[in-house]
């Protein structure tokens, strides 16, 4: 949201959307440059160099969605395709990353995976200097100046996004600065989500607000053990004895793919029978599906499924890794 705020009220040399764009490349490739070259050995030093890759890739992904949406009001016969075209661009780069994270994981230094990122990072560099995301140049008298005018317009909304903003990067802050804190983290997550929820509903348009606490609650109960499923499902018999030990081949790769194939046919059964549906259809949907599909995970930790004779590998390919990229 700051990102979108700052592009639409400061054009960065002359452009509101070109030179953010390169300008977090530039840093995210440098990023990745850092993660694939330096040695590094403290966890502040690897989020800084995270932090920064995932700005370019924030920061690449709302502009350039934006200037999409644009395209859509002025078509709107054309709005599901042009969903579906992107979103099936996006399946085709988790196909090829899938081909390559897992066996480099699992044969070599999993550094050389940032190598590989870092003319992948620089790839939008081009494109977007050559004009091919269609962002006009502002007239000579508005670069260099701020759009106050705009801020006047929609103070509260502006003012929404960058408490949001400083919100998380206060949160991300106390996470790396603190990190054994756990009470202290949970505190400010906790007072952070109710504060914002609560401004939400004063800072904002009544539609606006309703939504945003939807997809608020959709996401925080949705509870994501991702992160020490990973630790879990990988570690080995001295670790967790009796567990899956997926190798990263599998894990990393596999899965990934065919999660990119589910997640193909998921846009082509939204293209063919759910490009009409409305909102609250396809929201309900999509989340009966994902908790469906999170349940498998879960039955895989108690071993439920190897009670009943399925493998973890055979009974992985129904959880959420697979079945999500269909629904997300």
């Amino acid at each position: 949201g700051a990102i979108g705020v700052l592009s639409d009220m400061y054009p960065l040399w002359g452009y509101h959307k070109a030179s953010y764009i390169i300008a977090s490349a530039v840093m995210g490739s440098l990023a990745f440059f850092g993660l694939a070259s330096l040695p590094i050995s403290t966890p502040t030093g690897a989020a800084a160099l995270f932090f920064l890759a995932n700005l370019e890739i924030a920061t690449a992904d709302l502009l350039c969605e934006g200037r999409y949406a644009t395209k859509m009001q002025e078509k709107p016969a054309t709005g599901s395709m042009m969903v579906s075209y992107v979103w099936g661009l996006f399946q085709m780069g988790a196909l090829v990353a899938a081909l390559l994270v897992g066996p480099l994981a699992d044969q070599t230094n999993p550094k050389y995976v940032f190598w590989i990122c870092v003319p992948l990072a620089a790839s939008i560099i081009l494109p977007v200097a050559w004009g091919y995301l269609g962002d006009e140049k502002v007239a000579p008298e508005k670069r260099g100046k701020i759009d106050w005018a705009l801020a006047r317009e929609h103070p509260m909304i502006m003012a929404y996004c960058l408490t949001m903003a400083a919100a998380a990067l206060g949160n991300a802050a106390l996470d790396t600065i603190l990190f054994d804190w756990h009470k202290l983290q949970f505190v400010y997550a906790v007072g952070a989500a109710i504060a914002l929820s609560v401004l939400a509903f004063r800072w904002l348009p009544k539609q606006i607000a309703r939504c945003n606490f939807y997809m608020f609650l959709s996401s925080v109960l949705y509870v994501n053990l991702s992160g020490s499923q990973d630790f879990w499902f990988t570690a080995d018999e001295k670790c967790v004895p009796g567990g899956p030990a997926f190798d990263y081949t599998y894990y990393n790769s596999y899965t990934w793919i065919v999660g990119a194939v589910t997640g193909w046919l998921g846009i082509v059964l939204f293209q063919a029978t759910m490009s009409n549906w409305p909102f609250r259809r396809l929201f309900w949907v999509t989340t009966l599906l994902q908790v469906l599909a999170s349940a498998f995970d879960l039955l895989i930790i108690a071993r439920w499924n190897i009670s009943v004779g399925i493998s973890d590998k055979v009974f992985y390919m129904f959880g959420d890794a697979v079945i999500g990229p269909a629904v997300g």
